[in-house]
């Protein structure tokens, strides 16, 4: 059995639908990349898991954790399994944090409340990982405030908050974003040693694929709220299939690209699920569309490999052997 098992998620809110059909599975230990431009419903999704979306929207389909079905649990079970089982870091860390409390009471109260433990140990705890998440000079850090702490050191802080009590899963929702491009190497490479230290699943949220590609297993590509394609990352990321995943990879910018040149961009404006409507959510942009793509929503087509993508040009199309 899967640690996590979402089938069909929907989200819809009184103006429309945001997320339609979202499936996937992850195991202990594995990391799965979510990917796609603002607004094709990467953090709905890792909010709907959690319980955390407004009260107006509404969530259809199967979200499973170890066993259990979160959308029918109680509030008090669900708020139990947010931090202790399910622990989240979100985008902002300075947001995230309160700039009136020191670092280590922040980070002592999860402990005090959701394991019992007395000060004294939840700052000996509190201590500990802050030194596992690289932090020099932990047990000054732990009485200084936010604002004295860099933007790379407080992600650490905010990762270290959730790792402390020991979750399954840990949803990473665009950690690197605000960071520079060597915080942002030390950060992930703070990830996928922790992954490896403590056996925990990780779910990656990005627009960036040079994150994902850093240390995802496999990566699962959203627009409007719909799947587009998914597999391994090195087949993905290499030999991309569906022509929006084919679109993200070329607009990377390149070392040899000569000066001045605009980067590339994929034409158009990204559509929510709510304004897709019938056919391919995708079909206004791409390249490739046909009369089809419009008018009628593509098959999920299994390619080989494990890999899966949504595009009438593919359907139909021989599995293909990515050995």
């Amino acid at each position: 059995m899967a640690l996590l098992e979402v089938d069909g998620l929907s989200i819809d809110y009184p103006r429309g639908r945001v997320v339609d059909g979202l499936s996937f599975t992850l195991e202990a230990g594995a990391c799965l990349g979510l990917v796609g431009e603002s607004g094709s419903g990467k953090s709905q999704s890792a909010l709907a898991l959690l319980g955390l979306l407004p009260a107006q929207a509404k969530v259809q389909g199967a979200l499973r954790f170890q066993g259990r079905d979160l959308l029918t649990l109680e509030e008090s079970a669900r708020r139990r399994l947010r931090g202790s089982a399910i622990g989240m870091v979100f985008q902002d860390p300075m947001s995230s944090l309160n700039p009136y409390l020191r670092i280590g009471s922040q980070l002592t109260e999860m402990l005090v409340v959701h394991r019992g433990l007395g000060r004294g140990s939840a700052e000996a705890e509190a201590l500990r990982m802050l030194e596992a998440v690289r932090i020099g000079d932990a047990y000054r850090r732990l009485r200084q405030y936010p604002h004295e702490f860099s933007g790379g050191m407080r992600q650490r802080v905010m990762i270290a908050m959730m790792l402390l009590l020991k979750p399954a899963l840990l949803i990473a929702d665009e950690p690197t974003t605000a960071l520079d491009v060597t915080v942002q190497a030390e950060v992930l490479r703070l990830l996928a040693e922790l992954r490896r230290e403590f056996g925990l699943a990780l779910l990656m949220i990005s627009h960036d694929l040079g994150v994902i590609a850093e240390v995802a297993d496999e990566v699962l590509v959203l627009y409007g709220g719909r799947m587009m394609e998914r597999g391994p990352v090195p087949l993905v990321l290499g030999r991309p299939q569906h022509p929006y995943t084919q679109g993200l990879i070329a607009c990377r910018p390149r070392l040899d690209s000569p000066l001045g040149q605009p980067l590339p961009a994929i034409p158009g404006t990204v559509a929510s699920a709510r304004e897709a409507g019938a056919g391919c959510g995708f079909a206004p942009r791409c390249r490739l569309a046909r009369e089809i793509c419009r008018q009628q929503t593509p098959a999920w087509t299994p390619l080989g490999a494990a890999r899966y993508a949504a595009c009438h040009g593919l359907a139909g199309a021989p599995e293909f052997d990515d050995g």
